[in-house]
């Protein structure tokens, strides 16, 4: 089936059709969900869960495990600590929607009943088809490959600059998160560079970039975002 195909049957409203193209959707390695361990993950925002909250708890994604197994992550809040429980989206579809709460010795609550309900399930859907749109799966290639320039050099930056990285240096910092904004902005013109090219634009990016905090300049409100020298 087509991205437009899964995105009418997700949208139909019936529970028993838009669970069972799950599977599908989510072994479909074109629409680039992340993958972590064998699993492949639909994960849902700060923003969607807010806003879809049901009192203890909300969906944050769905995943298709190294089993075969499709089923829903749901975040939940008790008195003292917050979590994250899995339960298999069938079970949730047929009625077998409840997991049980869980107490302290002191009485207060670990974590409320929690019971999945059909209004959350239809706008679960809403939201993965909403993910299917191409734009939003651009982001997510865009995203991948992004996080493969990362790869290439982060851990041999670590190496190369650690010394005060974190322990107060604020030059060292301060060119350290210029390099992350260089990845951040520019990694389309990074990602087919050679080792030696790719560490001679990060090193003069970096080096360029180490000052101390005051020397930085800030635009607009206090607090917006540092403008770091990117030119390479």
């Amino acid at each position: 089936m087509s991205a437009a195909e899964y995105i009418k049957v997700l949208t139909s409203g019936n529970l028993d059709k838009a669970a069972s193209v799950m599977k599908e959707i989510l072994s479909t390695k074109e629409f680039a969900w992340g993958e972590n361990y064998g699993w492949r993950t639909i994960s849902f925002g700060r923003e969607y869960v807010h806003d879809n909250y049901n009192w203890s708890h909300g969906i944050e994604g769905i995943h298709l495990n190294s089993e075969g197994r499709v089923s829903i992550d749901i975040y939940w809040q008790g008195d003292r600590t917050d979590g994250t429980v899995c339960m298999p989206l069938w079970n949730a579809i047929s009625g077998n929607n409840k997991i049980p709460g869980k107490w302290y010795n002191d009485g207060k609550c670990e974590r409320y009943p929690i019971t999945v309900e059909r209004e959350e399930l239809l706008a679960m859907f809403k939201e993965v088809a909403r993910l299917l749109s191409d734009e939003e799966i651009q982001k997510r290639k865009d995203g991948k490959m992004r996080h493969k320039v990362s790869e290439r050099i982060f851990p041999e930056f670590y190496r190369r600059f650690d010394a005060g990285l974190f322990g107060g240096d604020t030059r060292a910092y301060n060119g350290y998160e210029a390099v992350r904004a260089l990845v951040d902005e520019e990694w389309r013109r990074l990602k087919d560079l050679s080792e030696d090219e790719l560490w001679s634009v990060v090193v003069k990016v970096r080096n360029q970039n180490y000052k101390f905090n005051h020397e930085l300049t800030k635009v607009g409100k206090v607090g917006e975002k540092i403008q770091y020298n990117l030119n390479f």
